[in-house]
């Protein structure tokens, strides 16, 4: 057959009205003036009234099915031209002609070839209106015949219909266009390309064409072993016969499960981007479209290169044992199975703690310039990115002092100032004091003055071995200062003097003046030693200052105790100073000895000394109190809050007292803000009574307000209102239930009447209430142990006059 034929094999399989088996073959062939063309634009069915019918290219062996109900005409299927195409009515189809139309209505001539049963008629409608018909006699045994139709001059062809008549037993030949059988003495024709004589799912021409058996159900069947069943090898258009049908190394079943094409050699590809090949998630068992398979944050790729599971959850888990997880490990770029990447005998984490870099050799290196290298910091236990006393800020740049203990005769003036910068002063100790002072004074981010000894008192009163109780004047709480996040900053004490007389001569010999330091530099040999300043517990939040130069200093750790929160320290422990810590001790007089050892600076030895956090019940209150936990998100806690004319004294269910007076409620927090009124916060609670007492500072109105938290949130508000007088004193209490499952309290009403001279409000004057006056006996108002409240005939001096009437009630009692 030419090459430019256009050939179309269309069946019909139908009973005719005698209960036949019959078909009917014809191929198809269109053209102009002599010469063929492709010019079929489709063929529909007409007049039929069966089902299933089907459509479809028999060398793909792709079918589409229409029923009857969709009364397909002309025009309801195109068939454009693209190879052998068959044409097939079900079981009682009445199939009464066949429709071919032509794309452009310029064909002058149809020509079929046929194999039929009864008549054959051809009808050629023209364009012009007219019909043109021919007709061909039965052909049942001969080979094939061809039957013409032509349309008059200057017509042109619409379309053709192919008829026969009802009842009539047509025969399809195969596609050779030999007829094989005929009648009922012959054996029924081979299925339709689209049948399915198993039921099985899949049609009779795909399981031929796969090596299938057409005849037996075998849709469960895997004769390939890939985890596909013949059925789905059939939907998802794989080879039942191959277990890796696109040859990527990946077998079929295990593609389709993680969503991969089967049919496309994807091998190589990383459909998830984590760093394995497809191929290589099937050989380690992850899973190719989750970068992550085991949920633990660090890709599958990564973890497979570095010898850890990706299918198990290990995230937390520190392999090397270098203080970072594998987590950790994979965002800093460490080696999981190294403690020490780099190899500059310094671990993975203690490196990233202090802001090295683990993946370079930075042991020689001196970030803080201290002149001890980050090997010998890590060999002493130092910061390497901060000199020993310097203080690095954190991230919000709040920074929170809080005076804990007053132990000295002098009463100097205690300050923090920004040291960013100030070892460009260091050659000159003249021009680092004094830029020291500068920044001090500034009251901004660049330093503050924490306490001022002649103008303020410190939280606990009483003795720490001393004979006498040094602490003097009001207590004023925890003190906020905003400096800049991230930033250092080192502290200054001027012993028995203010900073600004220190500034009118930084280089004054007066002890009284001269400047004591708690950083540690090599090139000043007076207030900056190892030793001058000592973490009280080692938790780096409390630390003792000594208030002479610590090569004379006494050594007992105990003339200023200050709790700073909010920045980090390098300052060395108690114990290893006072050598209590015999390893430490020894560790540092081993280093001094030794010649091949890093000295920091001078370290005196350690003379012996009385260990006050455990001998006297003072230092076990302090040491109790900077150990009190912190709030946490799951802890219950409280703040009471006074806003008015009037100080607030808060006593705990143990009768221990926070205020202006002193703080002996461990962990709790008395603050005082840019009003006056007094915050106080309670992160430890107990159940029972805490009673709320109001001194009255002049007249007008109070306001206490009670708050209950959980962690940061706040879950509870309550506020109550009083009118108060100068010098009356009135109480409340707040009463909590529980605080463990959840906060339960009861802020009672604040008492109408006044307390007299019950100061403490514990229902009785007593010799606490009498002490509390009488310890101002003689104090007049330029004192800083004067407090109005006490002061009744207001003349500005606490005498007899103040005290007696105390001490008559009480005897009145």
């Amino acid at each position: 057959m030419k090459k430019f034929l256009i050939v179309m094999w269309i069946t019909l399989l139908f009973f005719g009205l005698a209960g036949s088996s019959a078909a009917f073959f014809i191929n198809f062939e269109d053209g102009k003036n002599g010469n063929p063309v492709n010019n079929i634009e489709g063929v529909s069915f007409k007049n039929f009234s069966g089902f299933n019918a089907m459509y479809g290219d028999s060398r793909t062996g792709k079918y589409n099915t229409y029923s009857d109900d969709l009364k397909l005409s002309y025009g309801d299927a195109f068939f454009h031209h693209n190879g052998n195409f068959w044409l097939w009515a079900g079981t009682n189809a009445d199939a009464r002609g066949v429709i071919v139309d032509f794309t452009s209505n310029n064909g002058t001539w149809f020509k079929t070839g046929y194999s039929t049963y009864g008549d054959f008629i051809l009808e050629a409608h023209l364009t012009n209106g007219r019909t043109v018909t021919v007709s061909g006699p039965t052909n049942i045994y001969s080979s094939m015949k061809y039957l013409t139709v032509n349309a008059p001059a200057g017509a042109y062809i619409d379309y053709v219909v192919l008829k026969g008549e009802k009842g009539n037993v047509w025969l399809a030949d195969d596609m050779s266009g030999d007829t094989t059988g005929v009648g009922s003495d012959e054996p029924p024709p081979p299925p339709a390309p689209g049948s399915d004589d198993d039921n099985d799912g899949m049609p009779y021409a795909w399981e031929v064409a796969n090596g299938l058996n057409p005849s037996a159900n075998d849709a469960a069947g895997d004769p390939d072993g890939d985890g596909v069943s013949n059925l789905n090898e059939y939907k998802k258009g794989t080879n039942p016969k191959k277990a890796d049908t696109d040859g990527d190394g990946i077998p079929d079943g295990w593609e389709i499960s993680k969503g991969l094409n089967p049919s496309v050699n994807d091998g190589a590809a990383d459909s998830d981007r984590d760093g394995l090949s497809n191929l290589s998630e099937y050989q380690k068992g992850t899973n190719p479209n989750k970068a992550d398979t085991d949920g633990d944050g660090i890709p599958d790729g990564w973890e497979i290169a570095y010898g850890l599971n990706p299918s198990v959850n290990d995230g937390g888990t520190d392999s090397d044992g270098d203080g970072l997880s594998n987590l950790s490990e994979y965002q800093k770029g460490t080696n999981p199975k190294k403690a020490d990447t780099d190899s500059d005998g310094i671990p993975d984490g203690w490196e990233i703690a202090y802001g090295l870099n683990p993946g370079a050799n930075d042991a020689s290196g001196d970030p803080d310039g201290d002149e001890v290298s980050n090997l010998d910091e890590y060999i002493n236990g130092t910061d390497p990115t901060i000199i020993p006393g310097e203080f690095k800020v954190g991230e919000n740049g709040i920074v929170k002092a809080d005076w804990l203990y007053d132990g000295g005769s002098y009463e100097g003036e205690f300050a923090i100032f920004s040291f960013s910068g100030m070892k460009d002063f260091i050659a000159n100790p003249e021009e680092f004091i004094k830029e020291a002072v500068r920044r001090a004074l500034s009251n901004s981010t660049e330093g503050y003055v924490v306490l001022s000894d002649m103008k303020e008192g410190a939280r606990f009163s009483g003795s720490l071995g001393e004979s006498v109780n040094w602490n003097k004047g009001p207590y004023k709480g925890v003190k906020s200062f905003q400096m800049r996040p991230g930033d250092t900053f080192a502290m200054i004490l001027t012993p028995n003097s203010t900073l600004e007389s220190l500034a009118e001569n930084p280089l004054t010999t007066d002890v009284n003046k001269r400047p004591l330091f708690s950083i540690v530099l090599s090139n000043l040999d007076y207030g900056m030693h190892v030793g001058q300043i000592a973490d009280v517990n080692g938790l780096g939040t409390a630390f003792a200052y000594e208030d002479q130069d610590f090569v004379k200093s006494d050594t007992d750790y105990n003339d200023i105790i200050v709790q700073i929160t909010g920045a980090t320290a390098d300052v060395p422990p108690l114990d290893s100073l006072s050598g209590n810590d015999e390893p430490a001790a020894r560790k540092k007089r081993d280093r001094r000895d030794d010649p091949k050892s890093p000295v920091l600076f001078d370290i005196p030895p350690a003379p012996r000394w009385h260990d006050w956090r455990i001998s006297e019940d003072l230092g076990q209150q302090i040491v109790e109190h900077i150990e009190s936990p912190s709030v946490q998100p799951e802890t219950f806690w409280m703040s009471f809050i006074v806003e008015g004319p009037a100080d607030m004294i808060v006593y705990d269910p143990k009768e221990r007292e926070c205020g202006k007076e002193g703080g002996y409620i461990p962990g709790a927090a008395f603050e005082t803000d840019e009003n006056g009124g007094h915050i106080f916060s309670l992160p430890v609670l107990e159940t029972g009574n805490y009673r709320l007492v109001l001194r009255g500072k002049e007249s007008g109105f109070c306001r206490v307000t009670v708050k209950g938290y959980q962690g940061d949130t706040e879950i509870s508000s309550e506020t109550k209102e009083i009118e108060i007088q100068a010098h009356q004193a009135h109480k409340c209490d707040v009463i909590v239930s529980s605080f463990t499952d959840d906060l339960i309290f009861t802020f009672e009403e604040i008492m109408s009447s006044n307390l007299f001279y019950d100061f403490n409000g514990d229902g009785k004057i007593d010799d606490n209430d009498i002490m509390k006056v009488s310890s101002r006996w003689n104090v007049t108002e330029e004192s800083q142990e004067y407090d109005p409240f006490y002061d009744v005939d207001d003349d500005g001096y606490i005498g007899i006059i103040d005290i007696m009437p105390v001490v008559n009630s009480m005897s009145a009692q």
